[in-house]
């Protein structure tokens, strides 16, 4: 029998998701409307350009959201990464 040094997959932690799942998906329900347009006019985007000025409305707002949390200064992930490397030697 031959011993593999592959390691299963683990799932990651719960905190680690809730961080991830913390703000939500943006734009979902604009992204929506407008492919569902698209899908109802043969790809015509001349007759969704409401729902795609909506949505171009919208990736603006949250490039603009997200922009003003980037002058914050960010956090060094060099402890966060050494932890993370000394957790998984340890198993």
């Amino acid at each position: 029998m031959v011993k593999s040094n592959t390691r299963e997959l683990a799932l990651p932690k719960r905190s680690q998701i809730e961080r991830l799942v913390r703000h939500g998906p943006v734009c979902t329900s604009e992204l929506i409307s407008f492919l569902q347009c698209l899908g109802a006019n043969e790809f015509n985007e001349a007759a969704c350009a409401k729902d795609k000025a909506a949505l171009e409305e919208c990736v603006a707002q949250a490039k603009a959201r997200a922009s003003a949390t980037v002058n914050k200064k960010p956090k060094s992930t060099v402890m966060y990464h050494l932890k993370r490397l000394y957790y998984m030697r340890k198993r």
